[in-house]
Formats: structure tokens, C-alpha cells, sequence
């Protein structure tokens, strides 16, 4: 499996939330992706993740 160019886990810093889905639309412009996933860790056995589509 290759390493993901801009992977970003930052499951202890939950300020950076919306730096994370924003980087993530980013490089879908910049790449001209159709689709990102993002994940992140809340706490506590918690976690959420959302699917952004480039249209």
C-alpha cells in the first residue's frame, strides 16, 4: 500500500477540524479528484467521517 500524499491524523487536536476538511476540498480542485474522504477521531472511542464529491 502506498502512503497518501497528504494524509493528515490529528486525532488529539480537534481545533483543527475544519483545517482538515478544508485541505481536503483543496486537493480535490488541485488534483482534480472526485471524491475525499476525511476521518477523525472525537474521543473516547468516537469517531466521524464524511465524503466530499467534487462536481
Amino acid at each position: 500500500m502506498l502512503p497518501e500524499p497528504c494524509d493528515s491524523t490529528h486525532p488529539l487536536f480537534r481545533p483543527l477540524t475544519l483545517s482538515i476538511a478544508t485541505k481536503a476540498i483543496y486537493e480535490l480542485h488541485r488534483t482534480s479528484g472526485k471524491h475525499a474522504l476525511v476521518t477523525l477521531c472525537i474521543g473516547g472511542g468516537q469517531g466521524i467521517a464524511v465524503i466530499f464529491e467534487r462536481l
